[in-house]
């Protein structure tokens, strides 16, 4: 799916979303905010960005993602990856 999105240019730059890499950047802060909203997995969040278990690891980390997982964090990720392997 493609998505286009406008912003104005003093709000891109505010939120670092110019420069040559804008898509890839967009893209990170939509999956990173995904990932604190419970909508994706950190499995999902490296599907999406085409990262390795550890680059995705280290991303999570440097967005401030990397707090232990509560009980019931770990069974919906739990259950996210189960339904995810059967499809």
């Amino acid at each position: 799916m493609n998505v286009t999105v406008e912003i104005p240019d003093a709000l891109a730059r505010q939120m670092h979303l110019d420069g040559p890499e804008v898509q890839r950047h967009a893209l990170i802060k939509l999956a990173v905010q995904s990932y604190h909203a419970g909508e994706l997995s950190r499995g999902q969040v490296g599907e999406l960005l085409n990262l390795s278990f550890g680059q995705t690891e280290a991303l999570l980390k440097e967005y401030g993602c990397d707090m232990d997982l509560t009980v019931e964090e770990f069974e919906r990720q739990s259950a996210q990856l189960s339904a995810y392997i059967r499809q």
